[in-house]
């Protein structure tokens, strides 16, 4: 059983004493969240695509990535239906648990005319070596 007495406290005196550990909430300026599809994909954060096996899943997220690193617009904006180019490419990383990286991602991504020098697929611990 841990002994009570025993635990450390790390006393903050100044935002300097916090520097290896974070920065303070004080120290950030606010910003708004850019968005590329608005409620759905925004710049620069994780986008977690979830649901039953079957529903499409891998063939919406790699017809996204093929629209983003191409800069055509995402279904819903206007002129997406026609592959209209409406913002900057970006690049994309991705993260598959079941596809093949090379008999599924990369054909699919072909198919889709995805930029795929802007598409990063990050591996999985089990699968590197």
């Amino acid at each position: 059983m841990a002994d009570p007495n025993n635990i450390r406290s790390f006393p903050i005196g100044s935002e300097q004493d916090l520097m290896p550990y974070g920065v303070t909430v004080a120290s950030l300026e606010s910003r708004r969240i850019e968005w590329i599809s608005k409620g759905r994909l925004a710049v620069g954060k994780i986008t977690v695509l979830d649901g039953d096996p079957g529903l499409g899943k891998s063939t919406m997220m790699l017809d996204w990535a093929a629209r983003i690193t191409t800069g055509r617009a995402l279904p819903g904006e206007p002129g997406w239906e026609y592959g209209r180019i409406v913002r900057k490419p970006r690049g994309v990383l991705l993260l598959s648990a079941e596809d093949g990286d090379e008999d599924t991602i990369k054909p699919r991504l072909d198919l889709l005319k995805a930029d795929t020098k802007k598409v990063v697929l990050l591996k999985m611990m089990d699968s590197i070596g």
